[in-house]
């Protein structure tokens, strides 16, 4: 429970690293001009809050999709699971199969 605790300070705190912001603003110019692992990075991001501090699912669960990599697809579903979303998890691990 301590080792939970103190990394949720860390996520929590790491928002407003000048140095994750920079690597963020990369991240997004990258994502914007097609680069798929830049997409699937965001979509770490935002599930750890990187972005402004909040954690937004549902933001990177669309970041996973637009990656088109099959991680991106297996962790959307897996997002969508956690969330009850079934259509959205059969969709999302049915485009990670036909990927491999």
């Amino acid at each position: 429970r301590e080792y939970t605790s103190q990394s949720s300070m860390v996520q929590q705190k790491a928002w407003k690293d000048s140095r994750v912001k920079q690597a963020v603003d990369h991240l997004e110019i990258a994502a914007y001009a097609g680069h798929a692992f830049s997409k699937f990075n965001l979509g770490i991001a935002h599930t750890f809050g990187y972005i402004n501090g909040s954690i937004d699912p549902d933001l990177a669960g669309q970041w996973f999709e637009a990656s088109g990599l099959p991680e991106g697809y297996f962790v959307a579903a897996n997002q969508a699971a956690a969330t009850g979303n079934t259509a959205r998890e059969r969709e999302m691990t049915e485009r990670a199969k036909e990927m491999g």
